[in-house]
């Protein structure tokens, strides 16, 4: 059997068992909480199933495999780090979370501050930020599926529009759903990849030694860090202030049944992750020894799936692939579901004043997913040229957005809207004078535009808080 018929063999049955998954979600939705939030009742498996399914995107797959086949290890300093110190900030906040008893997270700035204004605001945050994100997750879908069955990168991602639509038309559960099969599907997968890479090699050790042979070589080194450092580290801090207040990650903490299912969920999901990232740092790793030259063939974020359907290619492979695409999908399908509850329910219900009887927005949801999915898939004809990169900015400005309001909010009493207001307005401000100054925009910067973002966030919050507090008092 050939290898387009293998792939065509693989993707058929997981788009069956996806069909399958989803539908059960449609089913178990009657209310508004059900469908945004899963009804606030998710177990602990479940939990854990779909925070790390939401997690374990096409940049943790693709991007950061290959930015380690190019640069090594410091790609742990730049990016998995940074990550995971957000995922700290996540467990300081499940109590929090859990007492506002939210639907959508912008509805902390009218629970917590009482404004309307900064709610709307949250939620066309959202509803930017996502759709901008979702280019990534298409993006990776479209290399991988263009590999599968050797088709078009434009005719590839319409099929991950398909895909996406369905799995989000049922709400959280059907998320939740094709969430469990999505990671499962790329756990096997990335297990498999490592195991096919390191069978090339005598141990872990003779791999380490080949691929820092090969690096030297090249004039570089797997282990020294050869990106500045203050790039080095306010990357990761881009990544982990964004990541520590992501709606993608709070909205699960609101989700759980519980404030010590939101906790455990964490904790289990970053370890899951921890080795996941560890067997593709191995992966990227194997690739620089066995394929040093695919850098002049193929994009660092089309290296992964070149290994996978050339250098190390096996009946398996299909599988691997599917987990790729699999990857993308329960990442894109979360994030339009939040987008849809940002518009929704932050921004219509809102200015509307009045609540919207409930069948009409479930379907008014629905018709949002189907409009930011198409809008995601306009933009995704020219992607970006680093998934990490890209990555970077996009979380950086719900760190600059976000971040203070809802953790300043959360320990200091005296918090208030001028504060938080101010907060993002300043923070916005710097952020785009420091990406037009450092050239961000080509890729190209000393130290990543949030330090100076965030830093001028903290400093109008405080300032404006006390100046808030003034103008009340003699009100």
């Amino acid at each position: 059997m050939n290898k387009i018929m293998m792939y065509l063999i693989a993707f058929s049955v997981y788009s069956l068992l996806i069909l399958i998954a989803g539908k059960g979600g449609l089913k178990e939705t009657e209310t508004v909480e059900d469908f945004f939030v899963g009804g606030k009742s998710m177990k602990l498996m479940p939990s854990i199933f779909t925070f790390t399914a939401t997690w374990f995107s096409v940049a943790s797959m693709m991007g950061f495999t290959g930015s380690v086949y190019n640069s090594g290890y410091e790609v742990f300093l730049m990016s998995v780090v940074g990550w995971f110190f957000g995922a700290g900030f996540l467990v300081l906040i499940v109590d929090v979370i859990r007492d506002y008893d939210l639907t959508t997270i912008p509805e902390f700035f009218r629970k917590r501050y009482g404004s309307k204004g900064l709610q709307v605001f949250g939620g066309l945050t959202v509803i930017f930020c996502y759709i901008m994100y979702i280019i990534i997750q298409i993006t990776g879908f479209g290399i991988v599926v263009s590999n599968l069955l050797d088709i078009s990168y434009s005719m590839s991602i319409f099929l991950v529009y398909l895909f996406i639509v369905y799995t989000t038309y049922g709400g959280f559960f059907s998320v939740a759903r094709t969430d469990a099969l999505n990671i499962i599907i790329t756990i096997i997968g990335v297990v498999i990849t490592a195991f096919l890479i390191l069978g090339r090699f005598e141990s872990i050790s003779s791999l380490h030694f080949l691929a820092k042979e090969a690096a030297v070589e090249n004039s570089g080194s797997i282990f020294r860090i050869n990106t500045p450092v203050p790039v080095l580290i306010s990357t990761s801090m881009a990544w982990g202030l964004g990541l520590a207040v992501n709606p993608q990650y709070l909205i699960r903490i609101s989700a759980a049944d519980s404030a010590l299912t939101a906790k455990k969920m964490i904790s289990y999901s970053v370890f899951i992750l921890a080795v996941l990232y560890v067997l593709l740092a191995l992966v990227g790793l194997g690739g620089r020894v066995l394929e040093p030259q695919i850098q002049s063939i193929v994009p660092v974020d089309e290296i992964y799936s070149y290994l996978i359907n050339n250098t190390i290619y096996t009946r398996f492979s299909g599988l691997i692939l599917i987990g790729m695409a699999a990857a993308a999908i329960s990442t894109i399908n979360s994030q339009l579901l939040i987008l849809s509850s940002g518009f929704m329910v932050d921004i219509v219900t809102t200015v509307a004043g009045r609540e919207i009887r409930q069948d009409r927005m479930l379907n008014y949801s629905r018709i949002v997913i189907v409009a930011a999915a198409t809008a995601s898939l306009t933009l995704s004809f020219t992607p970006p040229s680093s998934l990490l990169i890209y990555g970077s900015i996009i979380w950086s400005i719900f760190s600059i957005t976000f971040f203070i309001p809802v953790y300043g909010g959360s320990i200091w009493k005296k918090a208030n809207s001028t504060g938080a207001t101010a907060s993002i307005t300043a923070g916005l401000v710097v952020m785009l004078y420091s990406l037009q100054k450092q050239g961000f925009f080509n890729s190209s910067y000393n130290v990543h535009p949030v330090i100076p973002s965030f830093a001028a966030a903290v400093v109008f919050f405080i300032l404006f808080t006390y100046i808030g507090e003034l103008y009340e008092n003699k009100a």
